[in-house]
C-alpha cells in the first residue's frame, strides 16, 4: 500500500499525486489533502490562504517526522517559491499571468522540426529491412547450431552404446 510522503497516512485511491521521483525511478506519492495544500500554496491568489497552507504542510512534515531529503527538498523548493509568490501577491506587485496551468502547458500540435520527416522514414525502412536480414541469417545460424550440438550428443550416445 502506498503512503502519502509528506504526512505518511495511507493512500487509499489508486491513482495518486506524484510529488517527486527518486535517484531510482521510484515515485513520492502524495495524499488528496496534502496535494490540496500544495495546490493552495503554489495557485491561491490570497496571501492569508497561501501561508495557512504553508503552515499545514509544515505541521504535516514535523509531525511525521520525515526526515527523507528528497522529500524534504522538494517540498522545501515548493514552500519557498509559495512563500515569495505570497509576498510578491502582498505587495501588489505579482502578475497573474505567469501562472501556469495544465491547460497552458498542453502542446497543441508538434513542433516542425520534431516532425518525422521522409529522410527518417526511408532511414527507418532501411533499417528495418537490414534486421530483418539480420535476424534471417541469425535464426540459420542458430538452427545449423542446434542441430549440430543434437548430432554431436546423438553421435556421443551411440557411439558409448555400441
Amino acid at each position: 500500500m502506498k503512503h502519502c510522503s509528506i504526512c505518511r497516512k495511507n493512500i487509499v485511491t489508486e491513482e495518486s499525486a506524484i510529488l517527486t521521483m527518486s535517484g531510482f525511478g521510484n515515485p513520492r506519492h502524495i495524499c488528496e489533502e496534502c496535494e490540496a495544500d500544495l495546490d493552495e500554496a503554489t495557485l491561491s491568489r490570497e496571501p492569508e490562504i497561501i501561508s495557512a497552507a504553508i503552515e499545514r504542510i509544515g505541521k504535516k512534515i514535523k509531525t511525521a517526522n520525515n526526515d527523507d531529503e528528497l522529500i524534504l527538498s522538494s517540498v522545501s523548493d515548493i514552500i519557498e517559491n509559495a512563500t515569495e509568490r505570497g509576498e510578491m501577491i502582498r505587495n501588489g506587485v505579482y502578475d497573474f499571468e505567469n501562472d501556469e496551468t495544465e491547460e497552458d502547458e498542453a502542446i497543441d500540435e508538434v513542433p516542425e522540426e520534431l516532425l518525422e520527416t521522409e529522410e527518417d522514414k526511408a532511414r527507418d525502412a532501411h533499417d528495418k529491412k537490414a534486421n530483418e536480414k539480420f535476424d534471417k541469417i541469425m535464426n540459420y545460424v542458430s538452427l545449423g547450431l542446434f542441430i549440430a550440438v543434437v548430432g554431436a550428443v546423438l553421435y556421443w550416445v551411440l557411439s558409448k552404446l555400441f
